[in-house]
């Protein structure tokens, strides 16, 4: 059996812890290492393989050994199941292996027979803690992970640490809570279970205040440190964290295929709309290749109104510089016709009294013929008299002449 005797120092720590003597008759004690440093066993959380510190497993002892009240359970079914049982002794202790172990003593009392014969047989075996810490510090740098609770989340410290990714792992220290123990088929902690008698050593006759385990004690279990239960066996605390992220889990992926078929419909409604920007898009297209054409055939247009502009500008520099000539023949003309009309003027003003005379002389009757008449005169038939004959041809004037002398 595994239960320990009840000797007078055990029942004297069941009295300091209890308050008063009991009915030893009516519970079984057993000794169990509650926790251990080893590696804990708590895949998909930020624990998984953490490790406590010993400074925590002193400060549990101390305060179960200062009256903490710490009830005994089956599978963590606190606050749904009365205690089976409590704590009532712990020390910190050193291993063969010289791992950190938080052993403690406990009973049953003996509205549980059956659970007391499984203890005694070692059915049940395997226990484990319900324990809050102060803090979970990093390994690699000591950072507090509960300082931010974005690094709970993330297993991640500050400084950038995944815990449980290579040599990376949390460290919980300090008890915040020391909430319950209880008897499970597969604990978190390696190692944690109830002993037999050549397992014990603060239920061992040869117990002394402060010791630890004698180097000589051949420790079997300890070296393993495995269950004998089968591997598919886990905690009921771990299936239940499980079944909680498989609801969360569940409830995401319906918000997942939610927001599925929400992005489904939208890239429908972007695969309509590409459709119309192509069909568009080719439409714009041919208007662009028809604006080109016409742009080639403006170009065309206008490169042959630039070639007649350059013509017609060529003319019209012609057509001014003939004008310019002109204008200078005009000039010319103007002033040529000006001298002119000036010699004529004058010639007309010299003219006027010559006419004049001539006017005067004629108009005298009888006049004179001088000696040798009028070289050249020619009679007309003004101043004769009518001839006969229609036709008087030209003739020198016999009449004028004058005789010689």
């Amino acid at each position: 059996m595994k239960r320990i005797e009840l000797t007078e120092r055990i029942k004297a720590l069941i009295k300091a812890s209890v308050g008063d003597d009991i009915d030893y008759e009516k519970i079984a004690a057993f000794e169990a290492t509650a926790v251990t440093s080893l590696p804990l066993n708590k895949r998909g959380s930020v624990f998984d393989r953490g490790q406590i510190t010993a400074e925590t497993f002193i400060e549990a002892a101390n305060l179960l050994n200062t009256g903490l009240f710490v009830p005994l359970h089956t599978l963590h079914e606190q606050g749904y199941e009365i205690p089976v049982g409590r704590l009532f002794y712990g020390e910190h202790v050193k291993s063969n292996q010289g791992t950190d172990e938080l052993r403690v003593l406990f009973f049953v009392d003996g509205t549980s027979p059956d659970l007391i014969s499984r203890l005694d047989t070692g059915t049940i075996e395997e226990v484990s803690v319900g324990m809050q810490f102060k803090r979970l510090l990093c390994s690699t740098c000591n950072i507090d992970l509960m300082e931010d609770n974005e690094s709970i989340w993330s297993q991640t410290c500050k400084n950038g640490h995944v815990m449980g990714m290579g040599s990376n792992h949390v460290k919980p220290d300090g008890v915040a809570n020391f909430r319950e123990m209880s008897l499970v088929s597969k604990g978190a902690s390696n190692g944690a279970k109830v002993l037999g008698a050549q397992k014990r050593l603060l239920a061992s006759a040869y117990y002394k205040d402060g010791s630890a385990l004698a180097a000589s004690l051949k420790d079997p279990e300890f070296m393993l440190f495995g269950s004998p239960t089968k591997l598919a066996e886990e905690d009921p605390m771990l299936i239940a964290e499980l079944q909680a992220k498989l609801v969360k889990a569940e409830g995401d992926l319906t918000l997942t295929a939610t927001a599925k078929a929400e992005a489904e419909g939208k890239v429908a409604t972007l695969e309509a709309a590409k459709v119309t920007l192509e069909a568009a898009k080719t439409e714009a297209e041919g208007k662009v290749a028809t604006l080109e054409a016409a742009k080639t055939e403006a170009e065309g247009k206008v490169a042959t109104l630039e070639a007649a502009k350059t013509e017609a500008e060529g003319k019209v520099a012609a057509l001014e510089a003939a004008q310019v000539e002109a204008d200078a023949a005009k000039v010319a003309l103007e002033a040529a016709k000006a001298e002119v009309e000036t010699k004529l003027l004058a010639a007309e003003t010299e003219l006027a009294p010559l006419k004049a005379a001539q006017t005067v002389t004629l108009g005298q009757r009888p006049f004179k013929i001088p000696l040798g008449g009028v070289e050249g005169l020619r009679a007309t038939t003004t101043d004769s008299v009518k001839p006969d004959s229609d036709s008087v041809g030209l003739m020198a004037s016999r009449a004028f002449k004058t005789p010689a002398r």
